[in-house]
């Protein structure tokens, strides 16, 4: 093998290797956001559901008595379901982001370039 050869096969070695690096840190980053945007999101459903049970009895002028219910019915609102699945999704690629970082930085990688 030359000189030359050597080099660049070091070269493209250290330069796999950072973005080895790049990627596990963005890896992280995406792990940590899906994880507290799903637990903010189950967070906001759970002072939803706390409300809606909640009764508000007054009187009016006039004809009498009545009952108010606050929020909607218990359970787990569609919308919020689809954020929390979307969170989820957004924390697996990032544990994808990180494996596939590691393996470069290991040079273990498939996406390593291979000569």
């Amino acid at each position: 093998m030359s000189e030359a050869n050597a080099g660049n096969k070091v070269g493209q070695g250290i330069g796999d290797a950072v973005k080895g690096v790049f990627n596990t840190g963005h890896g992280i980053g995406e792990v940590i956001r899906g994880n507290i945007n799903q637990g903010v999101d189950n967070a906001g459903e759970g002072l939803r559901q706390g409300t809606s049970n909640t009764n508000e009895t007054g009187t009016g002028t006039g004809t009498g008595t009545g009952t108010a219910t606050a929020g909607g019915a218990a359970g787990t609102h569609p919308d919020v379901a689809a954020k929390s699945r979307q969170h989820e999704d957004v924390a697996n690629k990032g544990l994808e982001e990180i494996k596939k970082g590691w393996d470069q930085i290991t040079g273990q990688s498939q996406y390593a370039r291979k000569e």
